[in-house]
C-alpha cells in the first residue's frame, strides 16, 4: 500500500482452466476506483488504467471495451494491437509520474 502505481493494466476477460473467471478486469476497475486515497500518490480514482480485450468481435462481448471505459479506464485497447501502440500508451499516460519511487528498506 506504501508503493507508488503509476498505471494499470487489465484484461477485461480472463480465462482460468478453461472458463471465464469472475475477477475480470471490470471487476478489478470497480474495486480500484472504489477504494479510499490513503496513499501519499495518485488517488485511484487518479491512475491511469488501460484495459484491453480480444473478444470485442464476438456479438455478445462487442461493447466490453466501452464499458470498460464507463467502469474506469482511462484507455482502451482491442486485441490484437500493435505492441508499439501498448507502449505508445504507457509513455504517454505515465509521462507525468517523474522517476519511479523505490519502496524503503525495512
Amino acid at each position: 500500500m506504501n508503493r507508488r502505481i503509476d498505471l494499470v493494466i487489465v484484461d477485461i476477460l480472463i480465462m482460468v482452466d478453461g472458463a471465464l473467471s469472475p475477477d475480470g478486469g471490470l471487476l478489478f476497475l470497480t474495486r480500484l476506483r472504489q477504494q479510499s486515497p490513503s496513499r501519499p500518490f495518485k488517488t485511484p480514482r487518479e491512475i491511469p488504467a488501460i484495459a484491453m480485450s480480444g473478444a470485442v468481435n464476438n456479438y455478445w462481448t462487442k461493447d466490453l471495451l466501452n464499458t470498460a471505459q464507463s467502469f474506469g479506464a482511462t484507455e482502451i485497447l482491442a486485441k490484437p494491437f500493435p505492441p508499439a501502440h501498448l507502449l505508445e500508451l504507457v509513455a504517454r499516460l505515465t509521462a507525468d509520474h517523474g522517476p519511479p519511487v523505490r519502496p524503503s528498506a525495512r
